[in-house]
């Protein structure tokens, strides 16, 4: 019982930081509170925290003992993944220079 009450509080906690942390960026874009770098900045921020926030509320991924090889493996994908799309992009960019 106090397992299960804890997984319904943690995730109560991971829904609600969510829906902040997608109201802020919103709210901002929308009300046009800052310039442009500020909120793209608060953006990149909010998107971020909301990334760690999903992963340990949701996915329950943490650095303890028995969960590193989870988090060891989400750190690898997003490694591939950071560079397929920089080795995508800078080929484009290359053949987009070169062409003109």
């Amino acid at each position: 019982m106090n397992d299960s009450r804890r997984d319904l509080s943690r995730y109560i906690v991971g829904l609600l930081g969510s829906a902040v942390l997608t109201a802020v960026p919103f709210w901002m874009v929308i009300g046009r509170a800052a310039d442009r770098s500020t909120t793209l900045t608060a953006i990149a921020l909010c998107a971020i925290a909301q990334v760690v926030l999903q992963l340990r509320c949701f996915l329950h991924i943490d650095f303890n003992r028995k969960r590193r090889e989870d988090l060891l493996l989400i750190l690898f994908t997003t490694l591939i993944l950071i560079l397929l799309i920089g080795g995508t992009i800078w080929i484009m960019t290359s053949l987009s220079y070169r062409m003109h």
